[in-house]
């Protein structure tokens, strides 16, 4: 059993959310080939030693963009293991959808180059219907804070479900912000997952990771 210890840092308090995706952004981008993919494999390796997967069908990943810690090797797991994988697709009117990867069709790339899923092709998913969707960040915080590139997509469509997946923030420990200030249409984690360990912040994570909860904040996670 690993602890992810608690760090004590200065608050950042009401900081310029702008100034704050600078500096994270810069750090993960700064980050070399080789941290890129050890922090990946971690990664892997604290996902599929957990319970998550046990109970999962439906599994939301992200294709990485600008530093974002990248999930193939996991989704080769997944596929591996015959769960059913769903990407991101950016809609209009800032909207999102998930439509399900198939690795016998190509991804066409939306608007920011994001390879995403032909939304005319690719089934879809309602949110709702899938168990866990791991979700890209750009800084989070103790209490399960995340904060995102700016454009909304994920807090509109988590805030909008009536039967919310187990969401779970993916990103590098470097990403790890002293406090952020969560506007109210801001979408907490249920936990985060980095190269480190994992942290749970809601119960139903927890349980679901087979991890101790230790104040819904810091958490033991399997080896």
């Amino acid at each position: 059993m690993k602890i992810i210890p608690h760090r004590v840092h200065n608050k950042a308090g009401k900081r310029d959310k702008s100034v704050l995706r600078r500096k994270f952004r810069q750090q993960r981008r700064e980050l070399s080939a080789d941290q890129q993919y050890n922090n990946a494999k971690s990664v892997r390796k604290w996902i599929i030693n957990s319970r998550l997967l046990l109970r999962c069908t439906r599994v939301a990943i992200y294709n990485p963009f600008d530093g974002e810690l990248d999930l193939s090797m996991l989704t080769e797991t997944l596929l591996g293991m015959g769960k059913y994988i769903y990407l991101p697709v950016i809609k209009p009117r800032s909207q999102m959808e998930f439509r399900q990867l198939n690795i016998e069709q190509g991804l066409v790339d939306n608007r920011f180059g994001i390879p995403e899923p032909d939304p005319i092709t690719s089934g879809l998913c309602t949110l709702g219907a899938l168990s866990v969707i791991f979700i890209p960040l750009v800084a989070f915080d103790a209490q399960g804070n995340r904060l995102g590139m700016g454009a909304g997509y994920y807090d509109r469509a988590i805030g909008k479900c009536p039967n919310r997946p187990l969401c779970i923030g993916i990103g590098h420990e470097i990403q790890h912000c002293p406090t952020l200030t969560p506007e109210d249409w801001d979408e907490a984690m249920d936990a985060v997952i980095t190269e480190k360990g994992i942290r749970a912040f809601s119960k139903r994570a927890a349980v679901a990771l087979g991890v101790t909860k230790q104040s819904l904040k810091f958490t033991q996670s399997t080896s």
